[in-house]
């Protein structure tokens, strides 16, 4: 394998070591650009108090039988961050490779990943007592409608940082990305909050062929990380160079 990709690699899990998850509990996200923040795309412009309100409602309105009717607020919102809606969301992965993916796959101008311990960040937070990532729907973590949507006697959010946490994996980009999410209740880029957990790594323009090679080996394509035809019409496009 090339050997700037290779440096690459070592390189992550010399992060990995620096924020204690060089065994285990690290989580990735791929950027393609210098610019990108740590920000969910919700919070990255200054909108109206009721756009979050307007933009959840009128979607699970038009969006028919694509959302299932008895599914959960925070099925409903992962479902729409997978499909390009702005959220409160930003996305981690278990997968090297998928963040990798993301960070180079799209004419990258300045790639780079994130590595993030997500067990300390929740540790950190003040009401949560053990290093583990909450689940919604079996942990007690408020309903999202509940607490961002409702227009009446809505509930205080307890979490002033950014919280990470796993929603079920109900879609199959979810499964296909081994899809995390950081929820964030302002617009602090979630590096400042949680700056001893999260490492940021610069990927060298002379290390992104051995990364596409990598990716290729590994099987790791856009329908794979996009399991629908949309996903597979990208791949056929990329495979003929059309």
């Amino acid at each position: 394998m090339d050997q700037a990709f290779l440096s690459l690699v070592a390189e992550v899990e010399r992060k990995r070591e620096e924020i204690r998850c060089s065994r285990t509990g690290a989580f990735f996200r791929g950027h393609s650009a210098a610019n990108f923040e740590l920000v969910p795309s919700l919070l990255r412009k200054a909108s109206s108090p009721g756009t979050e309100h307007n933009l959840y409602h009128e979607c699970f309105a038009r969006a028919g039988n694509l959302v299932a009717r008895d599914a959960t607020s925070w099925e409903r919102l992962a479902f729409l961050q997978h499909y390009g809606i702005p959220t409160r969301l930003l996305d981690w992965t278990e997968s090297f490779g998928v963040a990798l993916f993301f960070a180079i796959y799209d004419r990258p101008a300045h790639p780079h990943l994130w590595v993030a311990n997500a067990f300390l960040m929740n540790r950190d937070l003040d009401t949560v007592s053990q290093a583990r990532i909450m689940l919604a729907g079996l942990d007690s973590i408020p309903d999202y409608h509940d607490c961002f949507i409702r227009v009446e006697d809505r509930i205080n959010w307890p979490f002033k940082k950014p919280l990470f946490m796993q929603i079920p994996w109900n879609t199959d980009r979810l499964r296909a990305q081994s899809g995390f999410f950081t929820f964030h209740p302002e617009e602090t880029p979630l590096d400042e909050p949680h700056k001893k957990h999260v490492r940021k790594i610069d990927i060298p323009d002379e290390a992104i062929p051995g990364a596409q090679k990598f990716l290729t080996l590994a099987g790791i394509t856009e329908h794979t990380v996009f399991p629908d035809f949309v996903g597979l019409a990208g791949f056929m496009r990329q495979r003929y160079r059309l």
